[in-house]
């Protein structure tokens, strides 16, 4: 385009500069583009949008997906977003694999981090323990390939005793097929104050469900994907329409619909009539 027309563009009524937004309309857009555009884009656009790019405040948020690791070096960008975000580090999440060094990288210079969502794949029990010390505002807590034991657990809550959102993806064995409920009845335990549970890939059965609704009252979401060992007892299957029934749990199963507990035909179901499975437990 000739100078002379982008002058008389510039000149005219209806020419915004892009670069002169409001902050706060400046922030929308850079949180709408996402983590990774915001490095390898946003900063490309202009020089303001560069200095705006390197501000603490827009890295608050910080969000890598499994779509993007083929492409990208995620592991470096994420550093990267930690560096840029200097102390301002609100929420991260990133389902690639990374390690104890990164994990050691935000726990270090993330004092104000609320939101933790990792893929542990590679990371030891007691770097993940150790990290959680030094984020005592953590309030959710979203971990994937993991295996976990019920200290393991005792010792994040006690670090961490805001934890209200707990999402944990298990590690299914292809040759193990017993069942155990050490991590439904270390949540029960040690992390009564959930208001919002996700368990992936668990041997818990229906006994260390109640488990986890006993001690755990306040939960108002709970979900379980993949955990093959319950077979909806009974007793399991009244205390989670009695919980859902009160309006103080929406509950869900992949292999299960949701209004299953909470329509009003539930009470004459069958399997809460007769029950269902082999696992009992007459102090539910």
């Amino acid at each position: 385009m000739p100078t002379s027309e982008k002058k008389n563009i510039q000149n005219s009524d209806s020419y915004r500069n892009w670069a002169n937004l409001p902050w706060d309309v400046l922030g929308v857009i850079f949180k709408m583009i996402g983590t990774l555009q915001l490095i390898i884009g946003a900063d490309t656009v202009c020089k303001e949008w560069w200095k705006l790019a390197h501000q603490p405040r827009i890295w608050k948020e910080v969000q890598f997906f499994v779509k993007d690791r083929h492409v990208y070096d995620i592991k470096g960008m994420a550093f990267l977003s930690i560096h840029r975000s200097a102390g301002c580090l609100v929420e991260f999440f990133c389902m690639d694999r990374f390690g104890d060094e990164l994990l050691k990288c935000i726990s270090e210079s993330s004092p104000k981090l609320k939101r933790l969502g990792i893929n542990c794949d590679g990371v030891s029990e007691s770097a993940l323990i150790k990290a959680c010390e030094n984020l005592p505002l953590l309030e959710e807590l979203n971990i994937s390939n993991f295996n976990m034991k019920a200290e393991g657990l005792k010792s994040l809550s006690n670090s961490c005793q805001n934890i209200k959102n707990f999402r944990f993806m298990h590690i299914p064995s292809n040759t193990d097929n017993s069942v155990s409920n050490e991590l439904a009845i270390g949540i029960a335990k040690y992390m009564p104050h959930l208001n919002k549970l996700l368990i992936g890939g668990d041997k818990l059965d229906d006994k260390g469900v109640i488990k986890i609704l006993k001690g755990c009252r306040q939960l108002s979401e709970f979900y379980l994907m993949e955990c093959y060992k319950i077979t909806y007892s009974k007793q399991m299957c009244r205390r989670l329409y009695d919980c859902s029934k009160r309006g103080a749990l929406s509950y869900n199963h992949v292999n299960l619909n949701i209004s299953y507990f909470v329509d009003g035909n539930a009470e004459n179901d069958p399997i809460l009539e007769h029950g269902e499975g082999n696992h009992e437990d007459n102090n539910a």
